[in-house]
């Protein structure tokens, strides 16, 4: 509480669901934490400029996310800790910071806020971690070994099926010159499950990110029909690129942007992947894997909709949460709280042989 800085961020993280809120929380904690300490003289309009001003450790961090920030007048030790800032975050935050000349009929000191649309420069990369890289190739075993989704409705060809297929043996027969002597059976194969993996990887998931490359990375292994998904304020597919890199090294994520290590907008992004792949990948053999803590700052009817259609059209949903293994672990946040009802299955995975207990007592619908 005696860091500027810290309050401004903090409490902006909290009261503010939007970039559109910037501008008037700006305002108000200029009027609260500014003018208070001015007297009885002061005008009660106070710019940003003068926020800057009066609170020093915030020269350089006035709004990183969201906006470009010009400039005139400003110090020059200001500037250069803004350019070495902008130049540490520019990779994580698809916005930018630059300097700008204002109007001649502006005050030297004012600052002009506009958005910038620009995605970052630098982009991230991810690497499939080795280590205890074993103990998950046993839980993706286990996981999909428990999974059985029954029998087709559907009459197949089988070498011992249940029912004579006469058209077959008949046509077999006449190939061979009238011998009738091998028949041919109908059956009911088993179903093979797909496995749809969605991995939150914003920055609050970020000590979970690994754990979510080596888990989608294994199930590839042992699975032809699997999908995997990143997001965080986007969504991304990586199905092959945590496919094995020639010569057998772990597969490296390149040219990570939105989807990895921002914000955490879940419904955006589930809506995103029931309308994109949805119709290809959601059917009754399909089994979707959430990964994510719940926290959702987006739209929460965003969310409801795609749980709901997710929950409509597959086998079932199993939700894995690294929190729900936190003593006094209670899912109220917003988001957790609205997917609760469409979830088949809510369980802890903060490490992989938390994972594995899954496979015994994992429930499913058909």
């Amino acid at each position: 509480m005696t860091n500027r800085q810290e309050v401004y961020y903090a409490l902006r993280a909290v009261l503010c669901g939007q970039p559109e809120d910037f501008p008037l929380f700006d305002m108000l904690f200029s009027t609260l934490f500014v003018n208070k300490g001015q007297g009885e003289g002061s005008s009660g309009d106070v710019s940003n400029a003068d926020l800057l001003q009066e609170t020093e450790p915030m020269e350089s961090g006035r709004p990183d996310e969201g906006r470009e920030v010009a400039s005139q007048g400003a110090k020059p030790r200001a500037a250069e800790r803004e350019a070495t800032e902008n130049a540490e975050l520019q990779g994580a935050v698809p916005f930018s910071i630059r300097e700008g000349t204002a109007s001649e009929n502006e005050p030297s000191a004012m600052l002009g806020v506009r958005f910038s649309p620009e995605s970052p420069q630098q982009r991230s990369a991810a690497a499939v971690s080795g280590k205890d890289l074993d103990q998950m190739r046993q839980t993706a075993q286990a996981l999909v070994a428990s999974v059985r989704l029954g029998k087709s409705r559907r009459w197949q060809v089988m070498e011992n099926g249940g029912r004579f297929d006469f058209r077959r043996t008949l046509r077999q027969g006449l190939q061979a010159g009238g011998e009738f002597g091998i028949p041919k059976w109908q059956g009911h194969p088993q179903r093979r499950p797909r496995f749809v993996l969605l991995c939150d990887s914003s920055r609050s998931m970020a000590s979970y990110s690994q754990l979510w490359l080596q888990l989608g990375f294994e199930l590839l292994q042992q699975s032809q029909r699997v999908e995997v998904f990143l997001f965080s304020t986007e969504l991304r597919r990586v199905t092959n690129d945590l496919k094995v890199s020639p010569g057998g090294a772990l597969p490296v994520l390149r040219d990570l942007g939105a989807e990895w290590g921002g914000g955490t907008r879940i419904g955006a992004c589930l809506e995103h992947f029931v309308r994109s792949y949805g119709l290809r990948l959601l059917d009754q053999d399909t089994v979707v894997f959430i990964a994510s803590d719940g926290l959702d700052t987006g739209d929460i009817e965003r969310l409801r909709w795609a749980m709901r259609e997710l929950h409509r059209r597959s086998a079932g949903v199993i939700w894995l949460n690294p929190l729900l293994g936190t003593p006094g672990y209670v899912p109220r946040a917003r988001g957790m709280h609205t997917a609760l009802p469409y979830i088949d299955t809510f369980a802890d995975a903060h490490d992989a042989a938390s994972i594995r207990k899954l496979a015994r007592h994992l429930r499913l619908r058909r």
